[in-house]
């Protein structure tokens, strides 16, 4: 998720912003030309110059939403902006003629898809509201981002984490207080009853430059986990 404070200070002051999470994968050069340019200096992408037509900013919000790493911002003016939702097919079988991107809960059948916004950003967009009462988190562990995509109450409550949205998870190893637990090493900590995971590998692909798959993780539990 991008963060307005941690935005390069190249960005022209505006709406729009690139943060520290770019990985100069020229996508937004390549769909708002007008409006995004590379720093040869820092080999990262900034807003040089605010959109100023309909069009233009049609082609920013483009960009951002096809951002792998979801490093560019709209609430640059300190305004958080709603952002378009794209919509999620019902079924791989659509597509493909197999279930295999879509996963179950083991307590009361809901189906969910995964958010990973790697190679199938087109295709998938995690939505909190989606989640049944059983779903402790979601969690993603691949090449481009790590983290957790979804965490409910009682997660937090659990781990003892704050109910804050964020999606990066500080949590220090007893080994060694000066590093954090890796996303596998947290749910692995995870001693709830009944914890069941159900994993969907992400194979990766071609988004805005090759990206990296992965592992993309639901925990559901069998009690009421988001209130």
């Amino acid at each position: 998720m991008p963060n307005r404070f941690n935005q390069y200070p190249e960005n022209v002051s505006g709406i729009f912003y690139v943060d520290n999470q770019c990985i100069d994968c020229d996508l937004c050069k390549e769909t708002a030309p007008d409006n995004f340019k590379r720093s040869d200096q820092g080999g990262f992408v900034f807003v040089y110059k605010q959109p100023e037509t309909p069009e233009e900013e049609s082609l920013c919000m483009e960009s951002l939403m096809g951002c792998p790493v979801e490093a560019i911002g709209n609430n640059g003016d300190g305004v958080d902006r709603p952002l378009p939702v794209r919509p999620v097919s019902a079924s791989s079988e659509d597509n493909e003629g197999n279930d295999d991107d879509r996963i179950d809960c083991p307590f009361c059948e809901k189906m969910h898809y995964p958010g990973s916004k790697t190679a199938n950003s087109s295709e998938w967009t995690w939505d909190d509201s989606s989640a049944c009462d059983h779903l402790l988190f979601l969690a993603i562990d691949i090449s481009a981002y790590s983290g957790f995509q979804y965490r409910s109450r009682l997660f937090n409550q659990h781990l003892g984490l704050s109910d804050s949205k964020d999606e990066d998870v500080e949590i220090p190893s007893k080994d060694d207080p000066e590093e954090y637990l890796s996303v596998s090493e947290i749910i692995e900590s995870i001693t709830l009853p009944g914890l069941e995971l159900r994993t969907y590998e992400d194979p990766g692909g071609f988004a805005c430059g090759p990206v990296g798959g992965g592992t993309i993780t639901f925990g559901f539990v069998p009690e009421r986990a988001n209130q």
